[in-house]
């Protein structure tokens, strides 16, 4: 059997929010499952939450970024080193 909960402030129905990520610092943050008034202008929380589930690792992403940018750098001095000793600018001119 299902019972509704109600927010103990204002009376609303009390709603489970699912474990996701969040997005809003600009960095992929994830939470866990947790409860909280269906109210928006009600500012009740739980007190205290059950045993905090484990979050999965979306850390490391400096690391890809560092790697990434690494690459980039490597790129971009390949280019021009390409441009400067290819024989493609004469050709072209031709």
């Amino acid at each position: 059997m299902n019972t509704i909960e109600n927010c103990p402030e204002c009376g609303s129905a009390i709603k489970t929010v699912p474990a996701g990520i969040s997005h809003k610092s600009g960095q992929p943050k994830p939470y866990n499952e947790f409860k909280t008034c269906s109210n928006k202008e009600c500012s009740w929380k739980p007190q205290s939450q059950s045993q905090p589930q484990p979050q999965p690792q979306i850390g490391g992403n400096e690391e890809v970024l560092k790697g990434l940018r690494e690459i980039w750098t490597k790129l971009d001095t390949m280019q021009t080193f390409m441009f400067e000793n290819c024989k493609c600018k004469e050709k072209d001119g031709e």
